[in-house]
């Protein structure tokens, strides 16, 4: 339900409810009157803001941290056995063979944009 129908149904409901009520009588009315100002006097103030520049400062504290958190966080050194591996020659001529065959597979599957592929000659 959106706001426009609930706000409908809610009219429609009390329009019910107030044809199948009787009307309150002037004692009744007066009772809710001061029902009503005794809830209203019960509500306790509203406490006062002082906390807000406490919080304004916890945020910005975490705020930092977070940052500087991420400042310092890089990726972990690579373990020496693994460092020699990538370093070796035949391992890296290895992987650039594997991106150039990688990189002539998706030429052949991508056609040149410039070409017909379905004009006769």
């Amino acid at each position: 339900m959106d706001e426009i129908e609930l706000e409908a149904w809610a009219q429609r409901s009390g329009e019910r409810l107030r044809a199948a009520l009787p009307a309150p009588t002037v004692a009744e009315l007066a009772h809710l009157r001061a029902a009503r100002s005794a809830a209203v006097a019960a509500i306790p103030a509203a406490p006062p803001t002082t906390m807000l520049p406490f919080a304004v400062a916890a945020v910005l504290v975490l705020t930092v941290g977070m940052g500087l958190s991420a400042l310092r966080t890089s990726t972990p050194p690579v373990p020496s056995a693994q460092l020699a591996t990538l370093l070796d020659e035949e391992e890296l001529q290895l992987l650039d063979e594997l991106e150039f065959y990688a990189w002539l597979e998706l030429q052949a599957e991508d056609p040149p944009s410039g070409t017909d592929a379905g004009a006769d000659g």
